[in-house]
């Protein structure tokens, strides 16, 4: 490549931005080519093409927690996801009136800091329709109290017809378990989300991982056995909760109801 040590170190750190010559060459290097492994390399090539566009999440400075900023990369490198809320709507599927409501709980933080942490957790969102390298699957099963919460002055009602929305994209599916479900396994766990990742040839890219957070920071779970107790309880979730339509039809009734309210 004729790099100097410096300009390796800087690559490496996510410093530098590669010029497109350059990342095909080194693509090359590593045996990635069009011919051998055509996809890898025009999703390396858009990503490339996307941070130069945008610093995207580091233009947001501090008000991005370090822990979260690997998910973030994380999600975008991501092809499924699947998330599991049981309090609340997951930010990927917020309206800007939710997450406000949302992110403003934190005491003592600016305005500035809550519109700026909104507009990252909106921007976030882009990752749904994009179309280089091709948006990932977004699975959701919501418990349905978590609905029920009414926000201030009707905030609810387009957050509901959101979800109505999105849940009929291709790649964006909805679920919700009903308020009579029985307590399950998935409470003791709560919120969480399973990310799976492109195929490298015959094997994922990155391991599929587990995002758990809290208060004050965030687990990432790649260990088998922490994953499948994880998967083992989505998939618990999914014979409890309604399918798609059946779901998409409490959310009707519910903002039916909500102009009763």
């Amino acid at each position: 490549m004729e790099w100097s040590r410096n300009k390796l170190y800087q690559v490496e750190a996510g410093q530098s931005v590669l010029k497109g010559h350059e990342l095909v060459s080194l693509c090359a290097v590593y045996g990635v080519t069009h011919q051998t492994n055509k996809d890898t390399l025009e999703a390396l090539l858009a990503l490339l093409s996307e941070a130069k566009e945008k610093g995207y999440y580091h233009a947001y400075g501090e008000v991005i927690p370090e822990w979260f900023e690997l998910y973030v990369g994380l999600e975008r490198a991501s092809s499924r996801l699947r998330m599991y809320c049981p309090v609340l709507v997951p930010g990927l599927l917020q309206t800007r009136e939710y997450a406000q409501v949302i992110i403003g709980q934190k005491p003592g933080r600016p305005a500035a800091a809550i519109e700026q942490t909104v507009n990252l957790r909106l921007e976030r969102q882009n990752l749904l329709t994009r179309r280089a390298p091709k948006a990932p699957r977004l699975e959701v099963i919501i418990e349905e109290w978590a609905l029920r919460r009414q926000l201030p002055d009707g905030g609810m009602r387009p957050q509901l017809e959101r979800l109505l929305t999105v849940g009929g994209a291709p790649n964006i599916g909805v679920r919700i378990v009903p308020a009579a479900v029985c307590p399950h396994r998935a409470l003791v766990a709560g919120f969480f989300t399973i990310l799976e990742f492109p195929m490298d040839g015959a094997r994922p890219a990155d391991p599929t991982t587990v995002y758990l957070e809290t208060l004050t920071g965030a687990f990432y779970l790649d260990k088998a056995p922490e994953v499948e107790a994880h998967q083992a309880a989505w998939h618990g979730l999914e014979a409890l909760a309604l399918d798609e339509e059946a779901s998409h039809d409490l959310l009707h009734q519910m903002i039916e109801e909500t102009a009763h309210v």
